[in-house]
């Protein structure tokens, strides 16, 4: 499967590669913009390609139809600055089945197989309702954020000149 990501959405590689080694799945990868810290407007769409091997557990028959469900861990990038809420529309996945029949031992019959006849797909599409910060309250955030991130640093330089040895006491460390 390739889905393309419209630029408010992210799939992080890190997370991919663990379910890949969790054998999630076959094999996946990111493609465009893997910048995770990037806000929805200054990133790129980025594509992501899955492979998986689908056994027959895996497979729900409705009648004449066959139905695979493929859940793909994505996260939402910071919106700009609003109120409400920011929409982010996904596109159709592409998708690429091979198929090894039984008694046929390694020759696979592979198909392309286009997702816009799929009715779901044209009756609506699949839609994300992002929150987006308020703009009145960006000052406070920021502040906040820089007042802990001080708090932090400071933490972090008196406790690398003041440490306890194994004996308990405190002593300052010589340089």
């Amino acid at each position: 499967m390739t889905e393309r990501l419209p630029s408010g959405v992210f799939a992080d590689p890190f997370e991919l590669q663990h379910l890949v080694q969790r054998s999630v799945f076959s094999n996946a990868a990111v493609f465009g913009d893997t910048n995770l810290e990037l806000p929805s407007f200054g990133s790129n769409r980025s594509v992501v390609e899955i492979h998986m091997s689908i056994g027959s557990k895996m497979l729900s028959e409705h009648r004449d139809k066959l139905e695979i469900n493929l859940e793909v861990p994505l996260h939402a990038r910071y919106s700009p600055l609003g109120r409400g809420f920011s929409r982010v529309e996904f596109g159709q996945p592409d998708l690429f089945m091979c198929c090894r029949l039984e008694g046929n031992g390694f020759k696979r019959n592979c198909a392309y197989l286009p997702t816009n006849n799929i009715s779901d797909y044209k009756a609506s599409p699949l839609a994300w309702e992002i929150p987006c910060g308020i703009r009145e309250h960006a000052r406070v955030v920021s502040a906040v954020t820089y007042c802990f991130a001080l708090a932090s640093a400071l933490l972090i330089v008196v406790t690398s000149f003041c440490y306890t040895d194994g004996k308990g006491s405190s002593k300052s460390k010589s340089l």
